[in-house]
């Protein structure tokens, strides 16, 4: 039996005829959920979805008296009177209240009223509430697709609508397991049912094996769960999240971040340090982000739980849908699973085959990433000679014939972005054939591999107007920097370029390079094929921000430093600055359109992950690895002060690695042109490395059940338009 909300329970809509209150009844009953009557005052007689309409919620109980739940989605000057009269009605026990910005004095109102009524009251500003097993939800929650949700024994308590959907999804696509339960409590200062109120719910129900609470800064509701968990001994497993981190440091006591509950109060009180010590001193481990929440949950419950395995078996589609507030995405996708040995990304850190990346950034050479890539293995001295000798044969026989140079070129020349133009060149090499005096070794796909390495340095060198002779057999450190430049780099520039190709080799399989080359070698196509399907997936966003960076902190920074010579200030729009900073928050204002122009992302800032963690450490390794090789400059100094003034308004807009990219190759001299090249010649050892994981032919394929049909019901007749 689930908690709230079960096969019993019949809703009535309060705000059935509004924009939100007709969008979500027909969520509602396409999710199976019993929708017995809507009201909205002046439409009675009406109906909205087939859901017949009443003045007053009094006569709709009195057509439909088994009535027991009711879903306030209303306007918040009305939301005190809807909520009230659904209370002291007499026969709902449940009243679901999704307005947000309810005055805190009617919130407290129709809280204390239900009390006196014996009536439970979710929210405000409550996304909902889900029970997968009785196909039954109020509000918002899931959207117009409610059945990414899996029956399951776990709970979610979110403050966070959003986080309901993309923590139960986490859930299922990486453990395995369902959710009994999902529940947007709201995040408004007062909450008619907390935090504490719903682990006593759940604390005798069978079907509940493990609990989730996904809090945030501000409030008390987390320490009150927290002295309620440790002062009774609760017998349920529980784990948490925590956003807001650092959030205290950034804005002033009494500042509300997000939603309006989450307000720092005086001393301790709200802030994310007191929860989490508070949790953690209940026995409750607190994840700073939903991947570490995903370990903490398996500690609890091993993968692959019979969720997942009763899902497969009744067909039901399994999809994830991304967070949008984050990626952007409102798309459905198959989650598919694959493994990778090479790359994991754990608490803001990535590591590569087990090694922090950062610290191999200040210590590998391109020779060991690459072999850890290709071998999936560490190196022996002896085993590091050999590969440097096959490599070294490798380079000096990847012969890159004129038309394959010619395809390059003239893709380049047509306007095609440079991943494309190197896509075309690489689509035009001959298929890779090993020579009868190939070291004995070297198994022919990692030979392969590293000609191809060779082959796409050479190919963009040749886009770029660098060519690179053929059977050059200068250290591969200075081919890449020439291809780049033009020129030979300084001791300090080449150790620099060292520590940016290993930035940059991986990144997991999650990428669009990655996977558009996976999915090219499912379908038993060569390597070269393979890679060349990924390099053309490397776009402006991935892999072209260390372009766009370059690029406008050249513009800014070169208008800048000639109108302060000339003149002693900048001018722009009216705005007069004298100071990096002054011009970075003109940049700022600048891309952020309060000038006038159109809102634009700045690129090199911000990352899917990262910005939980409000540090990109790869670009924070490579500033650090330029500062003391004396290559870092002006660029650096005008990109790092635009992150301080983006991470002033918010705590994640951190410099990424394309950012610290793009900085660093206008202090080198480097074109911001080579940005992307930057990045497409240290990935391509990357991809190379995720292709020989997988076996050519077999992998990376969707069922037809998969996909996801939105078109017109099947069985139309067809008549033709032309005679």
């Amino acid at each position: 039996m689930s908690i709230l909300v079960n096969g019993e329970t019949k809703i009535i809509i309060q705000g059935i005829t509004g924009k939100q209150g007709t969008k979500i009844c027909r969520e509602m009953i396409d999710y199976g959920t019993q929708v017995v009557a809507g009201v909205t005052p002046g439409k009675a007689g009406t109906k909205v979805n087939g859901i017949p309409v009443f003045d007053t919620i009094a006569d709709a109980l009195q057509a439909f008296p088994d009535a027991n739940t009711s879903l306030v989605s209303v306007p918040r000057n009305m939301a005190k009177q809807a909520a009230s009269d659904a209370i002291m009605s007499g026969q709902i026990k449940l009243v679901n209240v999704l307005t947000e910005g309810i005055p805190n004095q009617d919130a407290a109102y129709m809280v204390d009223l239900a009390k006196d009524y014996g009536v439970r009251v979710v929210g405000p500003a409550s996304v909902g509430i889900i029970a997968p097993e009785f196909h039954v939800k109020t509000g918002a929650i899931g959207g117009s697709d409610p059945g990414v949700f899996y029956p399951g024994k776990i709970a979610v308590f979110s403050k966070s609508g959003g986080m309901c959907m993309s923590l139960a999804l986490d859930i299922f696509n990486k453990l395995g397991y369902g959710v009994n339960i999902v529940v947007g409590i709201g995040g408004d200062r007062i909450a008619g049912t907390t935090f504490k109120d719903l682990l006593e719910l759940a604390r005798d129900d069978t079907d509940i094996r493990l609990i989730i609470m996904n809090g945030e800064v501000g409030g008390n509701y987390e320490e009150e769960a927290a002295e309620y968990i440790k002062s009774t001994g609760y017998p349920k497993r529980v784990v948490a999240r925590m956003s807001g981190i650092g959030g205290e440091a950034l804005f002033a006591k009494g500042s509300r971040m997000g939603h309006a509950g989450a307000i720092i109060g005086e001393g301790d009180e709200g802030s994310y340090e007191s929860k989490v010590q508070a949790l953690e001193g209940a026995g409750v481990p607190v994840a700073r982000s939903s991947e570490e929440l995903i370990t903490f949950v398996e500690r609890e419950m091993p993968r692959r739980g019979h969720d997942f395995e009763k899902a497969i078996a009744s067909d039901v589609e399994i999809v994830a849908i991304s967070k949008a507030k984050l990626e952007g995405l409102k798309t459905q996708v198959r989650a598919v699973q694959t493994k990778t040995s090479l790359t994991q990304l754990l608490n803001g850190i990535p590591y590569f085959r087990g090694f922090a990346l950062p610290e191999l950034m200040i210590k590998a050479t391109i020779p060991d990433a690459i072999y850890m890539a290709l071998n999936e293995e560490d190196a022996t001295p002896e085993t590091m000679e050999q590969f440097v000798a096959a490599w070294d044969y490798c380079r000096k026989n990847a012969q890159v014939p004129d038309v394959a140079i010619k395809a390059a070129q003239g893709s380049y020349k047509a306007g095609n972005s440079l991943n494309a133009a190197c896509a075309a060149g690489a689509l035009t090499l001959p298929e890779f054939a090993a020579g009868a005096d190939k070291p004995e070794f070297l198994f022919d796909a990692e030979c392969s591999a590293l000609t191809h390495i060779q082959q796409v340095t050479t190919i963009i060198g040749a886009i770029l107007g660098n060519p690179i002779k053929a059977g050059d057999t200068r250290p591969f450190n200075d081919q890449f920097f020439s291809a780049l430049a033009g020129r030979e780099p300084s001791a300090a520039e080449a150790d620099l370029l060292r520590a940016i190709f290993i930035a940059c080799i991986d990144h997991t399989p999650a990428t669009p390079s990655s996977l558009a080359a996976m999915t090219s070698y499912s379908g038993g196509n060569s390597l070269k094929t393979a890679l060349a399907a990924g390099i053309s997936a490397m776009g402006d966003v991935h892999a072209g921000a260390g372009e766009g960076a370059a690029a406008f902190l050249s513009k800014y920074l070169s208008e800048f430093n000639a109108a302060m010579k000339e003149k002693g200030s900048y001018e722009y729009s009216g705005i007069t600055v004298n100071t990096i900073e002054g011009l970075a928050d003109l940049v700022i204002k600048i891309f952020t359109g309060k000038l006038g122009g159109e809102k634009k992302k700045i690129p090199g800032y911000g990352h899917r992950y990262y910005s939980l963690y409000g540090e990109d450490q790869r670009a924070v390794a490579l500033i650090e690895i330029a500062q003391k090789n004396g290559v870092a400059g002006g660029h650096v100094k005008l990109a790092l002060a635009i992150e301080s003034a983006l991470k002033q308004k918010s705590y994640g807009l951190c410099m990424n690695v394309d950012g610290a990219i793009g900085a660093l190759l206008c202090d080198m001299g480097i074109t911001s042109r080579a940005g992307k090249a930057t990045f497409i010649i240290p990935r391509t050892a990357g991809i190379l490395g995720e292709l020989l994981e997988q076996k050519a032919g077999s992998f990376f394929r969707l069922a037809n059940e998969s996909v996801i049909y939105t078109g017109p019901e099947p069985g139309r007749d067809f008549t033709p338009v032309l005679e």
